[in-house]
């Protein structure tokens, strides 16, 4: 007989936990919202701004008084309130190495938070500085699963690029243990992985460290 050698590697995603309730809401999301054009006169809820008439426009959104003070038929446009965008800062080389307690906590941590953002209508953005990655902001439930297969692949990578300060973005910054880098331009919601109290729903189990497993297979789940 003949034996074949079939290596296979598994993927382990981040452990799942709960988190307290009012996270989320605590940490000040929610107060500024951006306006995106409906893509049509009338679409939306919020006065957006105004554009010259084309075919098809409703006669009711013409503004009839800019209008005639401008000689050109123009309509008003609306728009609906963007998502609060929650952006989720995860700084490897802060975490105690791969396959430690902090590491694997904050890994949980982060891919918690953005399924928990995401499920209460926010756009989510996850940054990781030592590898100088971003995922830009998007609330699409695809970008979530893409975000938590590479949290499950992160390890204690050495800096990409010398120190700089983190880009400012937008929305809300919550910084899960600390990051090596500069954070600028605004206040960021900081959660510590070994503070269970802060971010560990009431009865709940945080994650253990793994012992001896190999980093480039993921994290425990």
């Amino acid at each position: 007989s003949i034996v074949f050698s079939q290596p296979e590697r598994v993927l382990l995603t981040p452990a799942r936990v709960s988190l307290r309730d009012g996270l989320i809401v605590a940490s000040g999301l929610g107060r500024t919202r951006e306006l995106v054009p409906g893509g049509r006169s009338g679409a939306g809820s919020e006065f957006y701004g105004l554009r010259e008439y084309v075919p098809g426009d409703s006669t009711r959104t013409i503004a009839w008084r800019r209008s005639a003070a401008g000689n050109t038929l123009l309509v008003r446009e609306f728009a609906d309130p963007s998502p609060p965008v929650v952006r989720v800062l995860v700084d490897a080389r802060t975490l105690g190495g791969a396959g430690s307690l902090r590491f694997e906590r904050a890994v949980a941590i982060a891919s918690a938070l953005l399924e928990r953002a995401r499920e209460r209508g926010h756009s989510v953005a996850l940054d990781l500085p030592a590898t100088a990655e971003q995922f830009a902001p998007s609330d699409d439930p695809r970008m979530v699963r893409r975000a938590r297969t590479r949290l499950a692949t992160l390890d204690d990578a050495p800096a990409a690029t010398a120190a700089r300060p983190r880009p400012q973005g937008e929305g809300q910054l919550i910084v899960v243990g600390e990051s090596v880098e500069p954070i600028s331009g605004r206040h960021a919601l900081r959660l510590d992985p070994m503070d269970d109290a802060r971010w560990l729903a009431p009865g709940q189990a945080a994650p253990k460290a793994r012992a001896g497993a190999p980093a480039e297979r993921g994290r425990a789940s």
